[in-house]
């Protein structure tokens, strides 16, 4: 009797373990307003660091219109890869802080299941999106209400002139997304 007692409080435990993991999984890879998984906009690189460890990050410039913008690439992968995960740009105060996340890896979702590879469609379904150019020839769809731009590798001619919504086909999909304050 007590050998049962103590299998069934083992299995119990196991159980309870698992469950645990399942949700800190689920987390890891959840998108919310200001964060991407464990990512949140105002970490310090140190955090970063510690949080994943030298052999999956890597320090680099993105050299955005000539300027120095230094950021950190975040692997959850085989580092050779082209793409990274995440990618954390910081600021140049003494804090050096995660100010944007830009989010390549398709694990990564919002609690609506959207994410990079979503189509546009799936997102005009579940989120009132106000469309906004992110630079040269890149459109983004803009959600306030979680802080995030859902960036778009299609970019109708005329975008500038009318800024009509329906230009945009519903089956365009979602390249990366961008998570900052705004």
């Amino acid at each position: 009797m007590k050998r049962l007692i103590f299998l069934m409080s083992m299995l119990l435990c196991l159980t309870i373990t698992q469950a645990e993991n399942k949700e800190e999984d689920t987390q890891a890879f959840l998108l919310q307003s200001l964060r991407a998984g464990h990512v949140k906009i105002g970490m310090s690189k140190d955090e970063l660091y510690t949080l994943f460890g030298e052999k999956s990050t890597r320090f680099v410039d993105l050299n955005i219109e000539g300027h120095y913008c230094p950021a950190i690439e975040i692997y959850q992968h085989d580092t050779e890869t082209e793409k990274p995960s995440l990618v954390a740009e910081i600021t140049q105060d003494e804090n050096w802080t995660v100010w944007r996340i830009r989010v390549y890896d398709t694990r990564y979702k919002t609690e609506q299941d959207i994410g990079v590879d979503s189509t546009i469609g799936d997102i005009i379904k579940v989120y009132d999106v106000k469309w906004q150019s992110c630079g040269e020839h890149v459109l983004c769809a803009r959600v306030d209400d979680i802080q995030m731009s859902f960036v778009i590798d299609f970019f109708p001619g005329n975008w500038f002139i009318e800024k009509n919504p329906e230009s945009i086909p519903d089956s365009t999909i979602v390249k990366s997304i961008h998570i900052e304050k705004q």
